[in-house]
């Protein structure tokens, strides 16, 4: 849930731009690791609702929105893949929070399936926004590509979670895709770089890790762009900056 700061700046974009009602997403049920939680705005279990994510997230048979996970060595970075195997899908908004002294955002890239996002990450609160839209529906895409570096020690850990309220995928007919959120996770361990478990060094989903943590490869850095996603739910659905929902008017 964004702070005072990023409610008066969501607004102020807002109110800057034509608004215009539109049906809320279904709300997504949350997961960590695979087991179904329910997160608030600073990415902590609310417990209350943890029973009635994990019936849905059993019981149905919605497809996932997933993070990727990696183990890097301290001060050396991973590419971290969000994707679905949802069907058609057209466009996406999410919002990904982290622990900022285990890791920073580097920046967020598009894929195959997307172009770049927009973005805009804040290392100091931990929490990194983007969005993106494409002209047809794609198949189980790879939607985005997060580059963090370890910040943190040798030991450390941090969750990478969706804020649920702030997250949604549409496909090719800007209908709401139900999806179950799940998680991933970033370990800081020297001498010992994985990826998703497979054993590959400088791979998270597939991706590459490099050294020195660096920021090349035409990734956005710490450049924070406008904030289009992460809110337009929370504001009533509303069109916001010509994109809902990730799919461009």
């Amino acid at each position: 849930m964004f702070d005072d700061t990023r409610h008066a700046a969501a607004l102020a974009l807002v109110l800057a731009l034509a608004l215009a009602p539109v049906a809320a997403p279904v709300a997504a049920a949350a997961t960590a690791g695979g087991t179904p939680v329910v997160t608030d705005g600073a990415g902590t279990t609310a417990s209350d609702n943890a029973l009635l994510s994990q019936q849905y997230a059993q019981q149905s048979d919605a497809p996932q929105l997933r993070l990727g996970s990696a183990t890097v060595n301290p001060n050396d970075t991973a590419v971290v893949r969000v994707s679905t195997d949802a069907s058609n899908i057209a466009g996406y908004q999410t919002n990904v929070t982290f622990d900022p002294s285990v890791v920073r955002v580097e920046g967020v890239v598009g894929s195959e399936d997307f172009a770049d996002p927009v973005v805009n990450v804040n290392n100091d609160e931990g929490w990194v926004v983007f969005t993106q839209s494409g002209t047809e529906g794609v198949d189980e895409p790879v939607l985005a590509r997060l580059r963090v570096t370890a910040v943190g020690d040798d030991g450390d850990s941090t969750d990478l979670s969706f804020v649920g309220e702030d997250t949604a995928v549409n496909d090719a007919d800007r209908a709401s895709v139900d999806v179950a959120l799940v998680g991933g996770e970033v370990d800081v361990a020297a001498g010992d770089v994985v990826a998703n478990n497979d054993g590959q060094q400088g791979a998270s989903d597939g991706s590459e890790t490099t050294g020195n943590g660096g920021t090349g490869g035409g990734l956005l850095g710490d450049v924070n762009l406008v904030v289009i996603a992460g809110g337009a739910a929370a504001l009533g659905g509303a069109v916001a900056g010509g994109v809902f929902l990730g799919k461009r008017l």
